[in-house]
């Protein structure tokens, strides 16, 4: 799926349909949509079989898997496309993938969940307090060796306390 970015470039995805016939949204209702964004800065999705995916679609949820610019892939000047904005860069794509399947009635903007890793977090702190389209967020760690990422995922539950208190858990 490549999809106009909001600055008139071009970023890309990867689109999977939910289906198994016994979890369906209602009649009147898109499908609940996950939107993956990859590790990174320069990291990338692919073709590659991914059961965490098919997990998804087979529970009736439907799947963007995004390749924001800076993921590796699509050419040196997509790559370096990032340098010097990465975290702000990467979730416009984000959301303008998002957006493209909106538009076109294939996905609900009030029924989304997003899921990430690596630099995720970093992009979602910023985003959660500046009026985005995310509401709420939680931060699912993996026991690591490496004290810093160790550190982040503490420093992270502490925000996720303090914009509670700010916002009176909304």
């Amino acid at each position: 799926l490549a999809f106009p970015t909001t600055d008139n470039d071009t970023a890309y995805a990867f689109f999977y349909a939910p289906y198994n016939p016994a979890y369906r949204a209602p009649a009147d209702a898109l499908p609940p949509l996950l939107v993956i964004a990859h590790g990174g800065p320069t990291g990338c999705t692919d073709t590659s079989v991914r059961p965490d995916i098919q997990s998804w679609t087979t529970r009736g949820f439907a799947v963007l898997d995004v390749n924001y610019r800076g993921s590796t892939g699509y050419g040196d000047a997509f790559l370096r496309d990032m340098v010097g904005h990465y975290f702000r860069q990467s979730h416009l794509d984000v959301m303008a993938g998002v957006d493209y399947l909106i538009e076109r009635g294939i996905a609900d903007g009030d029924r989304m969940a997003k899921m990430g890793w690596s630099d995720v977090v970093l992009l979602e702190r910023g985003e959660l307090t500046s009026g985005s389209t995310w509401h709420a967020s939680g931060n699912v760690p993996n026991f690591s060796p490496s004290l810093n990422i160790m550190k982040l995922q503490s420093y992270s539950i502490g925000l996720y306390e303090r914009l509670e208190e700010e916002t009176g858990g909304q």
